[in-house]
């Protein structure tokens, strides 16, 4: 759900650019506070919720304000962080109780994570004190139409319709089609909506993301196009747009868009994040070795430190490790692997992925000491006795593969007697 209302985003006054080329002062005062809160909110409305991630994580200060905290938590919810939005709506909440349109916020939070009879318990109550508030007569027919009360649903969204089509009502009317599984519907409101404000960038985002996902790729892209050539510097649109051509199979333009999107990063996880994007398109154009070059850039940390230090990097190493093997990197990969290891001893597909290596390097002991390690973790892996057994046999361990051997048939024969009928 966007912000504003109707008249909130003709008239972008501060281009997002700011992610390239404002410069705002360490220790801001109240007026460089307040500018702060006014681009965040103009972010927010015109649907650039990367860009409003990026500005929390540049400008700490911004936490202490309840209107960047509710579009924090907006940014978040578009972002599918969930926790994170709930923490910031709250904290948004109990920095200004006396806000309404913060209090309804909170209400989308509720609604988000399916907490239904509480986010009704809350928005019956502010639609008593602000009966022609449209916003929270909007949230207030999505939560009952959750909730399996369709009529009263349908009461509370004709109620915000009489009162104002504001953004949060359009995005209502599109919701309300969703749930009642009318995909010809829901194509309908979200054209009815960028009819309506076609020179809204927010709605021209979300009436993108709603054409993709109607698998309506040209029109979706035609509409971020509209968003960037008002908006150069438009994030999310950037991201969307990529994806579009992902789908389309366009890999050449979706990377384009990525590049762009990159020279925009101003902090790691943006750079990570759009790192992580690029690889993917890589990877599926089937460019391994460009693949590659991006992921090492998403996990570059962790090689200057030579340690992993949490599960985000952990899966990062790994998903450059695929792409490593796949290339025939070995010597390489078992390294990335060691430092994967040694974050969890217990990793299963990095100690399988390096007792590959190792095999293929032709380093039989520390492949033979890595199937060990598995089967200690799980015994009854046909394949990992297996492949043991060829290393032990090569070695000149007759007896000690022999066993294995046997072990593998009878877990083999085990398995296909549980599949029989």
């Amino acid at each position: 759900m966007s912000r504003g209302t109707n008249s909130r985003a003709l008239n972008f006054a501060v281009s997002a650019a700011l992610c390239c080329a404002f410069s705002f002062p360490s220790s801001a005062g109240a007026q460089s506070l307040k500018t702060l809160v006014d681009e965040v909110r103009k972010l927010s409305d015109a649907g650039d919720y990367e860009a409003v991630c990026q500005m929390k994580m540049l400008y700490p200060q911004l936490s202490k304000n309840a209107q960047a905290l509710e579009c924090f938590g907006f940014s978040d919810q578009d972002l599918r962080n969930m926790k994170n939005a709930m923490l910031e709506f709250t904290a948004a909440s109990r920095l200004a109780p006396q806000d309404t349109h913060v209090q309804v916020s909170l209400v989308y939070g509720l609604y988000g994570i399916a907490s239904h009879r509480e986010a009704l318990r809350r928005i019956n109550l502010i639609v008593a004190a602000n009966p022609k508030d449209a916003r929270a007569r909007a949230i207030q027919a999505l939560v009952l139409q959750q909730m399996g009360e369709s009529n009263d649903a349908r009461r509370a969204l004709n109620a915000a319709q009489k009162l104002d089509m504001c953004n949060e009502v359009w995005e209502a009317k599109y919701n309300f089609a969703i749930g009642e599984l009318n995909q010809i519907e829901t194509i309908r409101v979200a054209d009815a909506y960028i009819k309506a404000l076609a020179n809204d960038v927010g709605a021209r985002m979300f009436h993108a993301k709603a054409m993709r996902d109607a698998g309506k790729l040209t029109l979706a892209e035609s509409d971020l196009r509209q968003v960037l050539k008002a908006k150069p510097n438009h994030m999310t649109a950037l991201t969307h747009l990529a994806e579009v051509y992902r789908l389309a199979k366009k890999y050449q333009e979706a990377l384009n868009c990525l590049e762009r999107r990159l020279k925009l990063a101003r902090t790691e996880r943006e750079m990570q994040v759009t790192n992580r994007l690029i690889a993917e398109i890589h990877e599926k154009a089937n460019n391994l070795v460009a693949a590659v070059v991006a992921r090492q850039r998403v996990i570059a940390g962790a090689l200057s430190r030579k340690k992993c230090r949490n599960e985000w990097e952990m899966k990062d190493i790994l998903l450059c490790c695929h792409d490593l093997i796949a290339l025939k990197k070995y010597p390489q990969t078992a390294q990335l692997l060691s430092l994967v290891i040694e974050h969890d001893p217990q990793s299963v597909e990095a100690l399988e992925k390096r007792a590959i290596c190792y095999a293929k390097m032709q380093r039989s002991d520390e492949a033979i000491k890595d199937y060990s390690r598995l089967l200690e973790i799980h015994s009854d892996v046909a394949s990992w006795y297996r492949h043991r057994a060829n290393l032990l046999k090569l070695a000149g361990r007759r007896s000690e593969a022999e066993r294995d051997f046997k072990r593998a048939e009878q877990l083999e024969s085990e398995q296909m007697q549980q599949e029989l009928p």
